[in-house]
């Protein structure tokens, strides 16, 4: 797919974009959905279509393509531009946390914490907490650091608990 590739400068031409993403696309390339999917999801090259842009976020997310499976948890969980689906939308963020999103990691984390969606379980909360935490992911760094201090989903362990608690402040949580 390297002629599809726009690089660093701005690329404006979205009627032209999606002609050069089409055939990759055709062919199940995940980048190439994706990108034909945002496109289509804001309108740009073409009419905005929020169910066509979730099929080719789908069938991108399906082959593990993490910015899809990401965009479609946020879709589903705001209800931005398609019906709000919470179902659809933990499901999504799980496989975006599974495809290593720091960000989905630590909402999955909180879900197990607090039972939204999935059972209660404070040891895999921990642990999606560490997972986002090892990426710099700040809230992650705050939440895990807060696992540590109160021995909740991990043993106690304070100068755990201090390292990822100045981390996370660091970084801005």
């Amino acid at each position: 797919t390297g002629d599809l590739e726009i690089g660093a400068r701005p690329f404006r031409d979205y009627a032209r974009a999606r002609c050069l993403f089409a055939p990759a696309a055709a062919a199940g390339d995940p980048h190439a959905l994706h990108n034909i999917g945002f496109m289509t999801l804001e309108g740009n090259g073409g009419p905005a279509d929020p169910a066509a842009a979730v099929e080719l976020f789908e069938k991108a997310a399906e082959a593990d393509y993490e910015p899809s499976a990401t965009m479609l948890a946020s879709l589903f969980e705001t209800g931005d531009r398609v019906p709000k689906d919470p179902r659809r939308g933990a499901t999504w963020m799980l496989a975006s946390a599974r495809l290593g999103n720091p960000e989905s990691q630590a909402y999955v984390g909180r879900m197990y914490e607090e039972g939204d969606r999935l059972p209660k379980d404070l040891e895999k909360a921990a642990k999606m907490y560490l997972l986002g935490a090892r990426q710099g992911y700040p809230v992650a760094q705050a939440k895990l650091a807060v696992c540590y201090a109160f021995g909740e989903g991990a043993p106690k362990d304070l100068p755990e608990a201090l390292k990822w608690n100045i981390l996370g402040a660091r970084g801005g949580d």
